[in-house]
C-alpha cells in the first residue's frame, strides 16, 4: 500500500470545491441520462465520490482547463460518464443486476396478462412463439422506460 496522501473535499480550496460540485452535478444527469433508475443512488454516490480522485477532474479541478473536461459541454460529460461507468465493475454489476430484476419482472407481469391456457396454447404452436412473445413484451416495456 502505498502512503501517498488522499485527495479529498476537504483539501480543495473554495473554487476548486466550485467547480467539482459543477462537475459531479453533470455525471449525475448524464449518468441518469444514459441508463434512468437502472443504476442505483448507492452507486451513483459511490461513483460521484471517487471523481475527484480522476486525473481529468483533477486536472480541471485545479487548473480550470477544459481540454479532457469540460462540465459544460454535455458530449464530453456525457462520453466522460459513460467510460466511467463502464470502467467500473461494481457499476457493471449493479447493471446487471438491476436488467435483471426488471426482466424478471416484465416476465411475470407478461404471464399474468395472459388469459388461462394461453400460454400452453402458445407453447403448443412451436416455433418459440411463447418465447417470442415474451421477449417482445419485455422488449417493449423495457424501451418505454427511455422513450
Amino acid at each position: 500500500m502505498t502512503n501517498t496522501p488522499r485527495i479529498t473535499r476537504n483539501s480543495l480550496h473554495a473554487g476548486e470545491r466550485a467547480r467539482l460540485e459543477k462537475i459531479e452535478n453533470s455525471f449525475r444527469v448524464h449518468a441518469a441520462a444514459l441508463h434512468g433508475d437502472s443504476l442505483s443512488p448507492i452507486m451513483v454516490d459511490t461513483l460521484v465520490n471517487s471523481l475527484v480522485g480522476d486525473p481529468r477532474v483533477f486536472h480541471h479541478l485545479v487548473t480550470g482547463g477544459t481540454e479532457e473536461i469540460n462540465p459544460d459541454d454535455a458530449a464530453v460529460m456525457r462520453g466522460f460518464s459513460r467510460a466511467l461507468i463502464q470502467g467500473d465493475d461494481m457499476a457493471q454489476r449493479n447493471l446487471e443486476f438491476s436488467s435483471a430484476t426488471r426482466r424478471a419482472e416484465l416476465e411475470s407481469m407478461f404471464f399474468a396478462s395472459l388469459k388461462p391456457g394461453e400460454a400452453l396454447a402458445m407453447q403448443r404452436r412451436g416455433n418459440d412463439v411463447l418465447s417470442r412473445a415474451k421477449e417482445a413484451y419485455i422488449s417493449e416495456r423495457l424501451d418505454e422506460r427511455f422513450a
